[in-house]
């Protein structure tokens, strides 16, 4: 009876440790689902916007619901990356609309800048939302608000490989309308991707040169 007695409070140690590892799994698992659930919705939509920067053929229609959908998506844990995907996809329907010749194009070319502001919100540091902010922004003529979102994206990373080129390429068409301090970061972006990558920064100088 006595060795009996030693084991049962040995035993009742490990259920209650078994008990406490099940329920903080069940925790985990219920904090990630909503995580799970938005990733899920945005399946559809971020193939879409695959699609289309792929080249395949999308129906305005499609562009327009996937659209929708990832916005459904922006109270969710995800909503940051839902907003950008959101806005990407108004981009394409701007592009799809005619554009800035279009009162349709330039709607387009709001809601999108209205998404990656959105998108920022969540997430200040999301460097692609910065730049799309810059993009959106500069298709629908909104100079001095592209030169301000440019100089934000600039300070969200001073070296960056993937978006040095467009970086830079977006400083030089946006110059007049960039201030003191947004020319300073520009110098500051050249030295760095000088250093980086000076083959591609010269060609690519040389390229927006020839187009003036």
């Amino acid at each position: 009876m006595a060795s009996i007695a030693a084991i049962i409070p040995a035993d009742r140690a490990r259920i209650a440790v078994a008990v406490v590892s099940v329920l903080i799994g069940v925790a985990l698992i219920g904090l990630a689902w909503g995580r799970v659930v938005d990733e899920m919705a945005l399946l559809k939509p971020a193939s879409v916007l695959a699609a289309v920067d792929a080249g395949i053929p999308v129906t305005a229609a499609e562009i327009s619901g996937a659209a929708r959908a990832a916005q459904a998506a922006e109270d969710g844990p995800a909503g940051a990356r839902a907003s950008r995907i959101a806005g990407q996809l108004h981009m394409a329907a701007a592009a799809r609309l005619g554009g800035t010749a279009t009162l349709a194009g330039l709607a387009e070319y709001d809601r999108a800048a209205a998404q990656f502001a959105s998108a920022l919100a969540d997430a200040p540091a999301d460097r692609f939302a910065w730049w799309w902010l810059v993009s959106s922004r500069w298709n629908s003529a909104q100079h001095l608000a592209a030169a301000q979102a440019w100089r934000a994206a600039a300070l969200s990373g001073l070296f960056d490989p993937e978006l040095m080129f467009a970086r830079v390429e977006g400083a030089l068409a946006l110059w007049p309308y960039l201030d003191n301090s947004a020319r300073q970061a520009f110098g500051a972006q050249l030295v760095v991707h000088w250093q980086w990558g000076p083959d591609g920064l010269a060609e690519l100088l040389a390229r927006f040169h020839a187009r003036e």
